[in-house]
């Protein structure tokens, strides 16, 4: 039982949401009164900590993600569709065969494709070849998404690079999310100290309160230190959402090919399913 606890905890888990969930937690430990003693047992409070925490931090970075109108890797994936920028179009045609093929039964709402003989009357994005893509949105009227029934191809057994890329994608996503929060922190807590309210308000004296910095120093410096962490996560996002959705079309036209060609010929072996 432990061990498929520890199988199930991949490479995402890890990057998405305990890395960004401990950074937090170790960022606020400077806070506690000075006598505290973290031993063993303070370790693993933190571990535990961070993997809470970094549930609340991936969550609240998606929507902060959406609120803001970013482009998340779906939006980057229907982009790529629509008009080809990172792979090329003859990729892009291929891979959409593909798709027709592998979910020949499947109906997907405003995204399923259109023939090359078939009239766009929308004058929406095309391929190249002639097929309407989806909507910008990525959904249908109650309809499946073709990006949701791509990413459960590819990863349905953990296979394809995509998904170290959507990984890397949520760890910059989600450090983000995390420097500027802690930056807010920080901030407070030197503008706090600046107007002398927790001296009268605070009955401990904590590990940061001990270090005597100026307050003013507590304000300048985190306000420098997140925006220099939150450019570079953004840059990060950015980069790696490209790269996961590169490698996410061709995984699944690899993948597609391989399954196409075992199932021709016997003595071709399938890829190892790793659940």
């Amino acid at each position: 039982m432990l061990r498929t606890g520890i199988r199930r905890l991949g490479l995402y888990d890890l990057f998405s949401i305990f890395v960004p969930g401990v950074t937090i937690v170790v960022g606020l430990l400077p806070f506690l009164p000075e006598k505290t003693s973290l031993g063993t047992g303070g370790v693993g409070a933190v571990v535990l900590l961070g993997f809470a925490v970094g549930r609340g931090v991936h969550t609240a970075a998606i929507w902060a993600e959406n609120a803001v109108g970013g482009q998340t890797h779906r939006d980057r994936f229907y982009d790529e569709l629509k008009q080809p920028d990172t792979v090329e179009p003859q990729t892009i045609s291929a891979f959409l065969d593909a798709f027709e093929s592998v979910y020949t039964t499947v109906s997907v709402e405003r995204e399923q494709p259109i023939r090359a003989d078939d009239e766009d009357e929308t004058g929406d994005g095309s391929a190249g070849d002639g097929r309407v893509l989806a909507n910008g949105s990525g959904r249908g009227d109650g309809g499946v998404s073709l990006y949701t029934l791509v990413r459960s191809y590819v990863h349905i057994d953990s296979r394809g690079r995509s998904r170290r890329f959507q990984a890397i994608y949520a760890l910059h996503r989600g450090m983000g999310f995390a420097t500027l929060l802690l930056a807010g922190v920080y901030v407070l807590y030197g503008g706090l100290s600046m107007l002398e309210i927790l001296s009268g308000t605070v009955s401990y004296t904590s590990y940061i309160g001990t270090l005597g910095l100026p307050p003013l120093l507590l304000v300048l410096g985190p306000l420098l230190v997140g925006s220099v962490a939150f450019g570079t996560s953004r840059r990060g996002t950015r980069v790696h959402g490209q790269y996961y959705v590169q490698y996410l079309i061709s995984d699944f036209l690899t993948l597609y090919e391989t399954e196409t060609t075992a199932d021709s010929d016997p003595t071709v072996r399938r890829p190892p399913v790793t659940r």
